[in-house]
């Protein structure tokens, strides 16, 4: 089954896009091509070049493709509608010229632990006004697809979140990043999902949790960024995502779409580690019989 694979800078431990502690951003993208990857997830802005030209040239002396963007903006209320709306549209206009398809939307509310995570109706109202508005803009302007990311400790990150979110969304406008590891770091079942929403879904970033270390998560109430410290993403082989199952289910459709293989990993322990990771998980993948396009 075709599934076109990408990669994003997440793996290589790209949080903040300014880090001093990330690696050069020459050296991911050497590292990719060298791991025989053809397409590229942006990743926060400003991480990769932000001049056109010069982004479009380091992709293609190196036979890479930019896949999607990455938005991160407070999308749940109407003061911020306008900033998330210039977000997507400085992205799209680095990465629509050089065929990027998708923009991956993330809500940035920073949670705390003092604050309340659930959004009451009318900040719910602004949330989904934001992301309709978000992918017309996309969608009219750049033929690009927003697809919404639903992650751990953020606005939307459970199951009933997540579909409401895409019972209230505008199927014209929003789909969803299925992000198999975020879903299933809560209550999520990433093939059940699949299969209810389907036509939603045309973009995925796989990877899987370590169901122990999930469980000290848990039972101590611990962030998300203590958990990826502590190893709770795991690779695709050892965890507790069913990726033959959800290649099943994806068969029954004939799904013919796009996925970024993803490792949460934060800090880095060696800038070799990445692209290891990133390689046994691409053969895991191929080993289910999904076949890479190039």
């Amino acid at each position: 089954m075709p599934l076109t694979f990408g990669i994003a800078p997440d793996s290589w431990g790209v949080w903040d896009p300014k880090s001093p502690e990330n690696p050069p951003w020459d050296r991911f993208l050497d590292d990719i091509e060298s791991g025989g990857f053809v397409y590229v997830e942006l990743g926060p802005y400003g991480y990769l070049p932000t001049d056109p030209g010069q982004l479009e040239d380091e992709l293609g002396r190196r036979s890479l493709k930019m896949l999607a963007g990455t938005q991160i903006s407070v999308m749940h209320t109407r003061s911020h509608r306008q900033a998330a709306l210039n977000d997507a549209r400085q992205i799209a206009e680095l990465i629509a010229p050089l065929g990027a398809k998708f923009m991956v939307g993330l809500d940035g509310h920073s949670v705390g632990r003092e604050e309340p995570r659930k959004l009451d109706p009318l900040q719910w109202r602004e949330f989904i006004t934001t992301s309709n508005e978000i992918g017309k803009l996309l969608a009219e302007e750049f033929d690009m697809t927003l697809v919404f990311h639903p992650h751990a400790d953020g606005l939307v990150e459970y199951r009933d979140e997540t579909y409401k979110y895409l019972a209230d969304t505008d199927p014209r406008f929003v789909s969803l990043c299925l992000d198999t590891g975020h879903y299933e770091y809560r209550d999520g079942d990433s093939v059940d999902l699949f299969r209810d929403y389907a036509a939603r879904i045309p973009f995925l970033h796989l990877k899987s949790v370590n169901p122990e270390i999930l469980a000290r998560v848990e039972a101590e109430d611990l962030g998300m960024a203590e958990a990826v410290a502590l190893g709770v993403i795991a690779e695709p082989a050892a965890g507790k995502v069913d990726f033959p199952a959800l290649r099943d289910a994806m068969e029954d459709v004939d799904f013919d779409g796009w996925a970024v293989i993803e490792h949460d990993i934060h800090p880095l322990p060696s800038f070799d580690v990445p692209l290891q990771i990133a390689s046994r998980s691409k053969a895991y993948y191929e080993s289910l019989g999904w076949s890479v396009i190039r």
